[in-house]
């Protein structure tokens, strides 16, 4: 029985299918050449008519229902417009998905069969395999970094004389960029949400010394599409946070830049210690006075709304990790830091000022609108700039720090920023961080013969940071010694019996 019902299936389904092939025939007798646009909408618009016709066969909708009770009945028919459906939408939808699916259109090469034949031919060029798909209509921003990573791989296993020969022979930044730009796929949420493939793209670009082809990305203007979950809650009520949302890819842009350039990974290394040369921390300051330069270069007058799109660089994720990095994963500071600077390198002062000017417009926009009246506002947003001070390569300062602790650290706890102290109680390594930075000012204040200073700074040890108490003398001396290590041309090792059980890492 299921035998005869299967075949009377198979049968109607090979009438309809036979009628199809024959139209496809007819439009390409040869059965190989690809479809042109008007090809393929004659094809879809009969696959959906037959598609629909055998949907209304075995689904009547209501409204014909209806119509044969207005024959029977007097009076304006009554219908239910919630239980309306429409085969035209259904079937448009399924025919418009099946066809257009890259599987069935274009012989069923996609991410995985690129991995699979990058695997088969380990010396092909695999920026050739992407330009190869975008010929046949199935490139993704995916297989480009799959063929990217294939080339860093190569890239990084290769002997140094030989990197830039093959970068100039490969090319993969130009090559990879040109074709971001010219499939438009730069203003998809798979490339500005991609942040692995955005770096992989800008370490090539900078290595073949196309640094003005970044910038001129960078100015492009187009707003990135919010993530299917929606844009994130607190962009419904503050503009400025809605545009640096949609001006999301600029910063992750210019934070990649950054990044490559200081050549330092993102977060600590387990077990390995960076070395950062100063000419390269130059650059990269370099690179944010550009930015804060060309954001400077449109008129911000007025409201936010019209401002012009240039005035939209997120500057806040590049500014805290050069900022974390120098204040408290560099050596000696940190002594347990992944990071030091190269035997011989000095930073240089004017740089670092840069830096520090700069420091406040890494806080990006305000929490919300009300905040530009907040009297806490304008500490929050010098907090890294008072512990840049703190380690300054020639003239280290802690009044700064001094000005922000009288604020959020005074006599009496009950005056201090509610949420700052809950901050403070719930995340202990926030507790260390602001340890470290007391400790620091204390040790800066005797040092310039102010005690009276140093000793109020030392003060909030008790109240605020309770796990220093008695090692703040140590302490103090060990700060001493970081700061002529740094800046002296021979090192001073810290005494054993300096050392002491140290506090859950900073960094």
């Amino acid at each position: 029985m299921f035998a005869r019902h299967t075949q009377a299936r198979r049968m109607k389904k090979t009438g309809v299918v036979q009628g199809l092939k024959s139209l496809a025939d007819k439009i390409h007798p040869n059965g190989s050449a690809p479809l042109t646009a008007n090809e393929s909408k004659r094809l879809l618009t009969a696959l959906t008519s037959s598609f629909r016709r055998h949907l209304d066969a075995a689904h009547p909708s209501t409204v014909e229902v209806e119509k044969k009770k207005r024959a029977q009945q007097h009076g304006p028919p009554h219908i239910n417009v919630s239980g309306i459906h429409s085969s035209a939408a259904f079937a448009q939808k399924h025919m418009a998905s099946v066809l257009t699916n890259p599987l069935l259109m274009k012989g069923g090469k996609d991410y995985g069969s690129a991995k699979v034949e990058l695997a088969k031919n380990p010396h092909k060029d695999p920026i050739e395999l992407l330009e190869q798909y975008e010929k046949e209509g199935v490139a993704t921003v995916r297989i480009a970094e799959l063929c990217l990573e294939n080339v860093r791989k190569e890239y990084d296993t290769v002997p140094e004389a030989r990197k830039s020969k093959l970068l100039e022979e490969l090319q993969p930044g130009r090559r990879v960029f040109l074709w971001l730009l010219q499939s438009g796929q730069y203003m998809h949420r798979s490339c500005v949400d991609n942040v692995p493939f955005l770096e992989l793209l800008v370490h090539f670009l900078l290595r073949e010394g196309r640094q003005k082809e970044l910038w001129q990305w960078l100015k492009l203007d187009f707003q990135a599409p919010d993530p299917p979950e929606g844009a994130p809650r607190n962009t419904t009520y503050s503009y400025k946070k809605r545009m640096v949302h949609y001006y999301r890819w600029r910063g992750r842009l210019l934070a990649s830049m950054v990044q490559n350039v200081m050549n330092i990974s993102w977060q600590p290394l387990p077990g390995k210690t960076q070395v950062l040369r100063a000419g390269n921390l130059h650059s990269a300051i370099g690179i944010i006075a550009d930015a804060v330069n060309l954001q400077k270069s449109v008129s911000m007058k007025g409201e936010p709304k019209d401002w012009p799109h240039l005035a939209w660089i997120p500057l806040g994720h590049t500014i805290t990790y050069v900022v974390k990095l120098l204040t408290r994963r560099l050596q000696p500071y940190n002594d347990r830091g992944d990071v030091k600077l190269k035997d011989g390198d000095r930073i240089d002062p004017a740089r670092y000022d840069e830096l520090i000017a700069y420091a406040p417009l890494g806080f990006d926009v305000a929490v919300h609108e009300l905040a530009r009246t907040d009297k806490w506002r304008d500490t929050w947003m010098r907090i890294d700039a008072a512990n840049l001070h703190l380690h300054h390569p020639s003239s280290p300062s802690a009044e700064p720090l001094l000005h922000i602790l009288r604020l959020l650290m005074p006599d009496q706890r009950s005056e201090s920023n509610p949420k700052f102290l809950a901050a403070l109680q719930d995340q202990a390594a926030l507790r260390s961080r602001w340890g470290h930075s007391i400790v620091e000012g204390a040790s800066i204040f005797t040092q310039h013969g102010k005690h009276e200073e140093a000793a109020w700074v030392r003060g909030r040890i008790p109240l605020y940071v309770p796990e220093f108490v008695g090692y703040e003398a140590i302490d103090e001396r060990r700060a001493d010694l970081a700061r002529t290590q740094l800046n002296s041309d021979q090192g001073i090792e810290v005494p054993q019996s300096m050392q002491r059980i140290p506090f859950p890492s900073f960094a």
